[in-house]
């Protein structure tokens, strides 16, 4: 059973499709005006328990939080896994799977995620 699990919108955010999987404890939190465009995908667990045969334990983790800082702009079939942060002042492209952090005011794009270009805003 899912319990626990949130969803935190800063003011002024938009989206126009927004899809989320969130298990158990994880969550995603979108700071202050940001924009989010179409099929959006936000990936705060991996589903599934990924389990290691010789040691007999799970090697995935099981919770995580997808953080968007303010300003940011998710341009359509952006997608983001549970390790995926954010900063502020951000542009995504199109398709770019975000799998790491990075500092503030970037372009990032590809897959995985990689800069295109700083001082952007």
């Amino acid at each position: 059973m899912w319990s626990d699990f949130q969803i935190k919108i800063g003011s002024t955010t938009t989206a126009n499709f927004l899809e989320s999987w969130l298990e158990d404890c994880a969550s995603v939190v979108i700071c202050d005006d940001c924009m989010v465009s179409h099929e959006v995908l936000m990936l705060a667990d991996d589903m599934h328990g990924i389990f290691d045969i010789a040691e007999r334990h799970q090697i995935n983790a099981e919770r995580s939080c997808i953080e968007i800082g303010r300003h940011v702009w998710l341009v359509r079939r952006t997608a983001l896994t549970k390790s995926g942060r954010v900063g502020h002042g951000y542009i995504v492209a199109t398709n770019a799977i975000v799998t790491k952090s990075f500092g503030e005011n970037f372009a990032i794009g590809g897959n995985p995620a990689r800069v295109i270009r700083q001082g952007v805003y």
